[in-house]
């Protein structure tokens, strides 16, 4: 069965904007810097009627020891995590990005943390 890994990454717009308008699979860029947590990626999404249809609300949430997270508090970046097949799973759409939310946890630890709307349902 293929599952949420513990390995996240944020990647620049400019590198995948294209793919998404294409609906390309996304490969992670080399310059992309990819990040380890502390336990699986936390993925969250459910659906919602408004008066424009159906959205889909999705959270994204990773606990990461790495320091280097905090330079992308704030930043407009596409968050991905690697399922266990290595395949990637991007949030964002091609025309919207989300925020980046970076805040102190517990020790020296970091929540990453994005919360976005989406006109579909993200495949795992």
């Amino acid at each position: 069965m293929n599952e949420i890994s513990n390995r996240f990454c944020l990647l620049e717009p400019d590198t995948i904007r294209e793919a998404l308008l294409l609906g390309h699979a996304i490969a992670p860029d080399i310059t992309a810097r990819q990040f380890s947590a502390t336990s699986p990626v936390l993925f969250d999404q459910s659906s919602s009627e408004t008066d424009d249809g159906v959205i889909w609300n999705q959270t994204f949430r990773a606990v990461t020891t790495d320091a280097a997270v905090l330079q992308h508090k704030g930043a407009k970046l596409y968050p991905a995590f690697f399922m266990s097949d290595g395949s990637l799973r991007v949030i964002g759409t091609h025309d919207s990005v989300p925020t980046i939310s970076v805040s102190p946890s517990n020790g020296h630890r970091y929540l990453v943390q994005v919360t976005f709307q989406a006109p579909e349902a993200l495949i795992l």
